[in-house]
């Protein structure tokens, strides 16, 4: 009897033992994340007063402005846990914010994972962040698309005018956080019109721009279509990895309400040093005509260019 009660102690101790095992080697698997970051009702307002895209409009005296329009979505990624994130669960922590009010600068609010001092990456137009592990560093990205532009400044504003921001979280409780940040220009705003061998204004019904002159890294005749953007915790700035392509960027413009092709077309470019670009436009009878040009194209700028071209 006491033989059986010795076996049956020190079975009940081996599986405790097993038992224990399996549970530490779990518990060892697991990264341990932190705890206190949880998904708030996040309101970011927006500072600074250059405004963003929703409505953009020329004035006289300054140029370009812009104005959040209701509804405006951003899109924001926690930079401070994107390692923790993703080794955690294989993804990316992620948020949509609503503009609440329509003016130069607004208030955005959303449900989104953060914690005090955290960092956002906040981005316009909302599009989906992944991520990129390089050199032994965590970046957010996203791609930017600039195909498909119609030359209104309507179309620009809601699909092509790339802003970005990086938001600091000011103060959670247990249900809300506050943020505020800084909203820039990912990409140059131009104003294109042309002019014949005449100096008579062409109507537009297609604008292919491509880089011209001798040729650069081989993209002679081309313009990327897309770019890469990364930001990570250490970057306050967002930049702009283009995409080659082999195809120059083609705006296809439509009849306005007085049946006529546009004179002025409005076009996001990427920024860029000193290039020579090469422009063709095709106006309301089929012609063509081509001319080149150099330009410096800062982000956030607003350049007003009258060409020359020659059939």
């Amino acid at each position: 009897m006491k033989g059986k009660e010795k076996i049956g102690i020190w079975m009940i101790c081996l599986i405790w033992v097993l038992a224990a095992g399996c549970s530490h080697s779990e518990d060892d698997a697991v990264v341990p994340v932190n705890k206190d970051v949880k998904t708030r009702l996040l309101t970011f307002t927006q500072v600074g007063n250059k405004g963003s895209r929703a409505v953009l409009y020329e004035d006289a005296k300054n140029g370009l402005k812009a104005l959040w329009k209701r509804g405006d979505q951003l899109e924001c990624c926690n930079l401070t846990t994107l390692m923790d994130d993703i080794i955690a669960s294989g993804g990316i922590s992620t948020g949509t914010l609503t503009a609440r009010d329509n003016n130069v600068t607004s208030i955005f609010q959303g449900e989104m994972t953060c914690e005090q001092n955290n960092q956002l990456a906040v981005i316009y137009p909302a599009t989906d962040f992944d991520y990129e592990l390089k050199s032994g560093e965590c970046f957010a990205k996203y791609t930017i698309i600039l195909s498909g532009q119609d030359g209104t400044l309507e179309k620009l504003a809601n699909s092509y005018h790339y802003m970005y921001g990086v938001a600091t979280v000011n103060s959670v409780t247990s249900s809300m956080a506050e943020a505020t940040g800084e909203m820039k220009s990912l990409l140059a705003v131009c104003k294109f019109s042309f002019k014949d061998e005449n100096n008579n204004g062409i109507s537009v019904k297609k604008l292919k721009i491509s880089y011209g002159g001798n040729g650069f890294d081989g993209d002679f005749g081309t313009y990327p279509q897309t770019a890469n953007v990364t930001c990570n915790i250490n970057q306050e700035a967002v930049f702009a990895d283009a995409v080659r392509s082999n195809y120059p960027l083609i705006i296809q413009t439509e009849l306005g309400s007085d049946s006529q092709y546009p004179t002025d077309v409005y076009v996001a470019l990427l920024p860029v040093t000193t290039r020579t670009f090469r422009f063709e436009v095709t106006d309301a009878n089929d012609k063509v005509y081509a001319g080149v040009a150099q330009a410096t194209l800062n982000a956030g700028e607003y350049v007003v260019a009258s060409l020359p071209v020659k059939n």
